[in-house]
């Protein structure tokens, strides 16, 4: 080999040992958030999360229109209970406007909650350590508390309520406080007693009316009550 090409081959050599190396390593993949497009939000910690259960007054500050989820959020600050609601009524897009400028108990702000719920045609139905939201046309079929004595509270939740008369027929009974009922209540018979299904508030009227058609020797008649 001459000089020449010696002197060629020990140059390209030299070359190749100072030629930066090009880099093939693929950039490692960024890691995609865990929980993919279920990862939970600031929005979502605020919803599902509850204060403590204390007797400190409950404040009602609402903006007009105020949305079914927000009113849930806010009555989970006071009570921690569970609620489960169906997609079919959040796609409804009800709304309610809840004017309170004073401070309540939280038993008063858990009454304005069912009162907001049946202004939206809904009710709940306690289902163990749950309440359920439902449509309060259909709650008359679900499984509600049940009295048979006593009065329901004066909420707009819906019971059932189990009446026996003592004096007036069952029939004089039923119309005069089938009169009174909401769309959502209803009043059965079953031999001599009366099923009255209706929010809560209803059936303490209802009773109301009973208790002065059902005393000691009545009769059908006209009957004059007070409202």
């Amino acid at each position: 080999m001459n000089k020449a090409i010696k002197t060629v081959l020990v140059s390209s050599v030299i070359a190749a040992l100072f030629v930066p190396r090009l880099s093939f390593t693929q950039p490692a993949p960024t890691p995609a958030p865990a929980g993919g497009s279920n990862t939970p939000t600031p929005a979502d910690d605020k919803l599902y999360s509850c204060g403590k259960n204390t007797t400190q007054p409950v404040s009602v500050s609402f903006k007009p229109e105020t949305e079914l989820k927000d009113l849930i959020t806010w009555v989970m600050g006071f009570t921690c209970r569970n609620f489960i609601l169906d997609p079919r009524i959040v796609s409804t897009g009800k709304k309610v406007t809840i004017i309170a400028p004073l401070k309540m108990t939280p038993q008063e702000a858990y009454s304005v909650f069912l009162a907001s719920l049946s202004t939206m045609g809904l009710t709940i139905v306690p289902k163990g350590n749950v309440m359920r939201i439902v449509e309060s046309a259909t709650a008359k079929s679900e499984t509600v508390p049940i009295y048979k004595g006593g009065v329901p509270a004066n909420q707009d939740q819906v019971v059932r309520y189990i009446l026996r008369p003592s004096h007036a027929p069952v029939e004089t009974v039923r119309q005069a406080i089938d009169a009174i009922r909401s769309p959502a209540g209803n009043v059965g018979v079953a031999g001599n007693l009366l099923i009255i299904t209706d929010y809560s508030s209803q059936v303490r009227d209802m009773l109301s009316i009973a208790r002065s058609i059902d005393v000691p020797g009545n009769a059908d008649g006209i009957y004059t009550i007070p409202v």
